[in-house]
C-alpha cells in the first residue's frame, strides 16, 4: 500500500474529533437559546469534549495492542455515531454534555490509533513526512467545518448538525472495515500479558519523549483555548456574521496548510528537531504579538492576524513533534500513542475550562492563557539535546 492510499482513510477518521469540534461551533449561539442557558455554559460542551477524546485514548491506546487497530477504531465509531444522536435529540443541556462527553470517547478511541498505526509504519524523518501528509489531508476538514455549520443551520437548525455528525462516523466504519486488515503489525504481542500501568511507565522512562509530549501538549492546548473562545471572540466581542465567522476560521486552516507543505518541503533538508524549533518561536511571535496589542483596543483584522499565524503554526509543530515522540518507541506503541493524545487533551481540556471561568467580556484571559502555554512549550524543548534518528531507534528498543 503506498503512502497517499494508507494515509487517505485514515486521516478522514483522525479528522473526525476536529469535524466534531468545529461543526457546530456557528451554532452555539442558537444552542444557547434553545437550551436558556448562557454561552459560557455551552462553551463547557467543548471542554467536555476535549476531557472526553483524553480518557479515550488512556483507555482505547491499550487496547489497540491488544485486540488490534481496526477493533478499537471500530468500536469508537459506533459510540461516536450514537451519542450524535443523543445529543441531536436532547432536551436539556445535562443530557447533551452527557453525551457529548460519551461522544469524545468514541473519538478518542479512533483519534489514539492513528499514530500507532503511523508508527507501525514509519520512523524519524520518514514518519514525520507520513504525518506532514496525513495532516495535509485532513486540514480541508477543520477548513470547511464552520463554513458547512453555517449552511447547515441555514437549511435546518443545530440539532441537524449532530445528525450530520453520525452519518459520518457510519460511513468511516464502512471506509476502516474495509481498509485495515483484519490482522497485521498493528497488535503488539508483548502487549497481552503486560499490565497497562506498566505500559506507561515504559512511556514515562523515555527522555526524548516527556519532552516531546509536554511540548505537544502545550502547543496543541493554545490552540484548543482559541477553540473554545472563537465565537465568543468573533461573534461576540467583535460581532461578526455566522458566514464571516466560518471564512475568519476558513483562514486559520488555510495557512496550517501553508505551513505544512514548508515543513515537509524542508524536512528534505533540515531535521524535525530544528522545524519544531522553528514553529514554536512562530507560535510565541504571534500569540505575543497580540497580548501586546490588546490594550490599544485592535481592530479585527489585526486580532484575526495574529491568530491565524498562531493556529497555523500547528502545520508544523504536530508532524514533527509527533514523530519525534513516537519514534522513541518500538514497541507498546498504542499505549505510548494514548499517552500523548491524553495527555494533550488533557491539558487542553483544563486550560480551556480555565478560560471559560476567566471570562470577563474582554480578550484578555484567552490571549495571557496562549502566551503562557506558548511561552512554556518553547522552553521545555529547548531544555533538552536534539535527537537524531540513530538516537531515537536506541532510545525506542531500551526495555
Amino acid at each position: 500500500m503506498n503512502n497517499l492510499r494508507f494515509a487517505l482513510p485514515i486521516a478522514m477518521v483522525m479528522a473526525l474529533v476536529p469535524l466534531a469540534l468545529d461543526l457546530y461551533l456557528p451554532a452555539m449561539p442558537a444552542m444557547a437559546l434553545d437550551f436558556n442557558v448562557g454561552a459560557d455554559d455551552i462553551a463547557t460542551t467543548i471542554s467536555l469534549f476535549v476531557l472526553g477524546v483524553a480518557l479515550g485514548q488512556l483507555v482505547g491506546g491499550p487496547l489497540s495492542d491488544r485486540l488490534g487497530r481496526r477493533t478499537v477504531i471500530l468500536s469508537g465509531l459506533v459510540a461516536f455515531s450514537a451519542s450524535s444522536l443523543v445529543i441531536m435529540m436532547a432536551d436539556v443541556l445535562w443530557v447533551a454534555q452527557l453525551a457529548r462527553f460519551a461522544q469524545a470517547i468514541g473519538g478518542g478511541f479512533t483519534a489514539v490509533c492513528i499514530p500507532a498505526l503511523i508508527r507501525d509504519r514509519a520512523v524519524g524523518v520518514e514518519a514525520a513526512k507520513l504525518f506532514s501528509l496525513v495532516g495535509l489531508i485532513m486540514i480541508a476538514v477543520p477548513a470547511l467545518a464552520p463554513s458547512v455549520g453555517a449552511l447547515i443551520l441555514q437549511l435546518s437548525d443545530w440539532r441537524s448538525i449532530f445528525a450530520v455528525l453520525s452519518i459520518a462516523a457510519v460511513l468511516m466504519m464502512l471506509i476502516i472495515w474495509r481498509v485495515l486488515p483484519r490482522r497485521g503489525p498493528a497488535v503488539d504481542p508483548v502487549a497481552t500479558p503486560t499490565p497497562v500501568l506498566k505500559r506507561y511507565l515504559h512511556v514515562l522512562r523515555q527522555r526524548n519523549a516527556r519532552r516531546y509530549l509536554a511540548t505537544q501538549a502545550l502547543a496543541f492546548s493554545v490552540m484548543v483555548v482559541f477553540i473554545t473562545n472563537a465565537s465568543f471572540i468573533y461573534q461576540a466581542y467583535f460581532g461578526v456574521s455566522e458566514r464571516t465567522f466560518g471564512l475568519l476560521f476558513a483562514a486559520n486552516i488555510v495557512m496550517l496548510a501553508v505551513l505544512n507543505r514548508i515543513n515537509s518541503w524542508q524536512l528534505n533538508v533540515r531535521s524535525p528537531e530544528t522545524m519544531l524549533n522553528l514553529a514554536l518561536c512562530l507560535q510565541l511571535a504571534a500569540v505575543a504579538t497580540l497580548v501586546s496589542t490588546l490594550a490599544f483596543d485592535p481592530p479585527l483584522w489585526l486580532v484575526a492576524g495574529c491568530i491565524i499565524f498562531t493556529v497555523g503554526s500547528h502545520g508544523m509543530i504536530v508532524p514533527n513533534s509527533g514523530a519525534l515522540y513516537m519514534s522513541c518507541f518500538d514497541r507498546h506503541t498504542g499505549s505510548a500513542s494514548a499517552f500523548l493524545g491524553a495527555s494533550q487533551y488533557l491539558l487542553a481540556g483544563l486550560a480551556g475550562g480555565l478560560s471559560t471561568q476567566l471570562h470577563n467580556d474582554t480578550l484578555w484571559p484567552v490571549a495571557l492563557i496562549m502566551l503562557s502555554l506558548s511561552f512554556a512549550a518553547n522552553i521545555i524543548l529547548g531544555k533538552g539535546q536534539p535527537a537524531d534518528d540513530e538516537q531515537l531507534e536506541v532510545e525506542a528498543s531500551a526495555p
